[in-house]
């Protein structure tokens, strides 16, 4: 039988895990942030080389600054070509400046998987930037142009694959709260509707070279990631 603890032993025991970590966020426990109305973003970006040209990034930052949610300054890292297992041997070895600014929400947006579908190491990389102090937004990968197939590695079906169990994985950003780790969707502005069902195709419009998109394409990311944080503050109101 279930002991019952009394009013104080169970303060106590509350206590005693929070010293062991139990409600720390890099143990796995969600803690939920209500940002404030005079808080501001502290906004990093790591990736490959979608994230590596800047173009979304900068687009993100000049949306949140234009409504004066940005801190001064703003980080990018981005690495053509590296996988999530690269990144995050790069963040365990402490080769980026990662720290954190007390005052702002500290948000990483975290774009990975253009170079290897892993989502092990991926989860591993988010877990690992969290313990660091960021509140990270994962980014679904951008989607792809060719080669004409359903299924083939590095086609728009792998790709959608990958993204569907990122999808699975995390929960979505919900306006007026930010969570440890939560998901933006970058994709559905960027397809092409008279390919939808074979795969993530990008619409013409957007592509560049059937992997990366044209600056066209990276704004739309931005503007989706910029509005996405901006709907952070909608209990701020």
């Amino acid at each position: 039988m279930k002991q019952q603890l009394s009013k104080p032993e169970e303060i106590l025991a509350v206590l005693v895990l929070a010293a062991a970590g139990m409600f720390n966020s890099s143990a796995g426990e969600t803690q939920t942030i209500i940002p404030g109305k005079d808080q501001k973003i502290n906004l990093l970006t790591l990736g490959d080389s979608h994230t590596e040209n800047k173009v979304y990034t900068n687009e993100a930052f000049r949306i949140l600054t234009a409504a004066g949610r940005a801190t001064a300054t703003h980080r990018c890292y981005g690495f053509g070509g590296r996988t999530a297992a690269q990144l995050l041997a790069m963040v365990k070895e402490k080769q980026l400046d990662l720290s954190t600014d007390p005052k702002s929400l500290n948000i990483l947006c975290l774009m990975v998987g253009t170079n290897g579908y892993d989502v092990a190491q991926q989860k591993e990389l988010c877990s690992t930037l969290v313990a660091a102090g960021w509140r990270v937004v994962v980014l679904t990968c951008p989607p792809r142009r060719g080669p004409d197939t359903n299924s083939g590695a590095g086609g728009p079906g792998s790709n959608g694959g990958y993204n569907e169990e990122l999808r699975k994985l995390y929960p979505k950003l919900q306006p007026g709260k930010l969570e440890t780790v939560q998901l933006v969707d970058i994709v559905p502005p960027l397809l092409d509707q008279a390919l939808i069902g074979r795969g993530e195709w990008t619409d013409t419009k957007y592509n560049g070279d059937n992997v990366h998109l044209n600056e066209a394409g990276y704004k739309l990311i931005g503007k989706t990631v910029g509005e996405a944080l901006l709907s952070l503050y909608d209990a701020a109101k």
